[in-house]
């Protein structure tokens, strides 16, 4: 905690060979130099401040095998200067704000000094080399894009090393923050780095590291561009009765801003089930089913686009129903020459969006359910006659394999019929309706009910209907009428008509033909016909004579 200031050096150290100096949490303010190091090596230089000096941290003259890391430097004109043979140093961690130069070679003779995570905002010049670090290359950027929530790269190499990547921000300037690093080959490379920052219309900058140690200058890239990655989805579409099918769609999404071809897909599906179908697949792709398993290959996905898979397979009556089971398809693509990803599916589409991180891709799920089949029967239609006690009967039949709950069935009875009994259910006179509530029908269980009713006296034909309906939330609702027909008891309608002639001679008979004809629908009884004979005439011989 000491404050070193306005001062030549504000800490020299000299001949300092393999002594392990630890030079820590210290202010060194507007000095020439706030450390100097002179055939100094060995030391730990970290948790310092170093601010307005003309160099912060001067190592010259074979000042080798150095750790400064951890420290803050602000409007320094050097933040760290080498000169003449300075070997084997690592600068790691270091916050670097505002300086004119933030790591400097006097000349080519430093080697093997390594630069890591450290962040450099608001500076001049960064990293200048001047042909030090044995004039190791900058890396040769082809492209940068957005790969999911990670940055893909692709760079060419001239040895193998390792890169570093840093958020430059809406300029290639700075050094924002670390974002992480990658291993490279000689030659071409094409690898990903995760992140969650929002890389679109970002600079980022990228410096290299070889096997020796030896740290470039920066390159810059812009991200402006999506790279094609993909996202499989699973789910049930149809069906899952034990003996039937049950069908399952797969979703392959192209979040990116590029065509993929070559794209391979493959699910499992467990030995229990049989008769596997592949019911649609992506245009011009192949397909075949081998040891209960599904492979899709060469599958072409456009940009922003997706392809869609379905399959089916049967469900054997061995399988207890409630039986639980779970699928998780898998995609295989390469969107650039030795990158290799996969994928596996999940139901929900929330994905962790990190290329070959299966975290968040949950199996499907599937439960193994019965399916109810109930039929309502009921009497075939009825005739019965006026003020008459009939019967109505209704069967409720579950033939499926499998339960169904909270039947309800309603009656509606016409006004025209009186309710009697029933056996079960119940009736409400108010609303003419009978219920009956069923909690449970058990698969090949039914239910027999059998209604007592009374048609009303009526004295002509009616013709009536009863109206039935049950209902489930599993089968929505079945409607049924019978057909009630009341024979009235019928009208009398009597027609009365005379044949006779007009005149007769004095002591002569007179026949006369009386006609009383019931063309009505009930029988005419107890009627008294009442003839009135003048008194001129006399009766002499009756008779009567029933027609139809």
């Amino acid at each position: 905690d000491n404050l070193f200031e306005n001062n030549e050096d504000g800490l020299f150290l000299r001949d300092s060979f393999y002594n392990k100096n630890d030079i820590y949490k210290n202010k060194y303010i507007n000095n020439i130099n706030g450390i100097h190091l002179y055939y100094g090596t060995s030391s730990l230089i970290y948790e310092n401040e170093f601010n307005k000096n003309e160099r912060g941290v001067f190592l010259e003259f074979s000042s080798s095998n150095n750790s400064i890391y951890n420290n803050n430097f602000n409007e320094n004109s050097y933040s760290i200067k080498f000169f003449n043979g300075c070997e084997g140093n690592l600068i790691e961690e270091n916050n670097f704000l505002n300086n004119k130069y933030v790591i400097y070679f006097e000349e080519k003779s430093n080697l093997n000094n390594k630069f890591s995570k450290n962040i450099m905002i608001g500076n001049e010049f960064n990293i200048v080399l001047n042909g030090g670090n044995n004039g190791v290359e900058k890396p040769t950027i082809l492209f940068s894009k957005i790969f999911g929530k990670s940055i893909l790269i692709s760079l060419n190499s001239e040895m193998d090393g390792k890169v570093e990547v840093f958020l430059s921000g809406l300029t290639k300037a700075n050094c924002e923050k670390y974002i992480g690093e990658g291993d490279v080959k000689k030659g071409l490379n094409n690898f990903y780095i995760p992140t969650e920052l929002d890389l679109e219309k970002k600079y980022f900058l990228i410096n290299f590291t070889d096997d020796n140690g030896n740290t470039s200058e920066f390159s810059d890239i812009l991200v402006t561009e999506k790279a094609p990655f993909l996202d499989l989805t699973l789910k049930k579409s149809s069906g899952g009765e034990r003996g039937g099918k049950i069908e399952f769609i797969s979703n392959i999404k192209n979040n990116g801003d590029e065509d993929i071809n070559g794209v391979n897909f493959r699910i499992k599906i467990p030995n229990q089930f049989r008769d596997i179908q592949v019911l649609s697949y992506p245009k011009n792709s192949i397909y075949k089913t081998e040891n209960n398993e599904i492979l899709i290959e060469k599958i072409f996905v456009t940009k922003n686009s997706t392809e869609n898979i379905k399959f089916s397979f049967s469900i054997p009556e061995t399988i207890d129903i409630n039986s639980t089971f779970s699928l998780q398809g898998e995609i295989e693509y390469s969107p650039y020459e030795g990158l290799k990803i996969f994928e596996k599916s999940d139901e929900d589409g929330i994905d962790d969006g990190i290329p070959n991180s299966f975290i968040k891709d949950e199996e499907t799920k599937f439960t193994i359910t019965g399916k109810p089949i109930i039929s309502l029967t009921t009497s075939e239609n009825i005739n019965t006659q006026s003020n008459s006690i009939f019967n109505l009967s209704v069967e409720i039949k579950n033939s499926g394999n499998y339960m169904d709950n909270n039947l309800i069935l309603k009656i509606s009875i016409p006004d025209s019929i009186d309710f009697i009994s029933s056996d079960i259910g119940q009736y409400k006179k108010e609303e003419k309706i009978f219920y009956l509530n069923i909690d449970t029908l058990k698969e090949n269980e039914k239910i027999n009910l059998l209604l007592t009713l009374k048609s009303k006296t009526t004295i002509d034909d009616k013709s009536e209907k009863i109206s039935l309906i049950l209902s489930s939330q599993t089968i929505g609702e079945i409607k049924k009428e019978v057909n009630v027909f009341i024979k009235g008891e019928g009208r009398e309608n009597l027609s009365l008509r005379v044949e006779s002639i007009d005149s007769v001679k004095m002591y002569s008979n007179l026949e006369m033909k009386i006609f009383i004809k019931n063309s009505g629908t009930k029988e005419a009884e107890n009627k008294k016909l009442n003839i009135k004979i003048p008194q001129n005439f006399r009766l002499i011989l009756d008779s009567l004579k029933e027609e139809n």
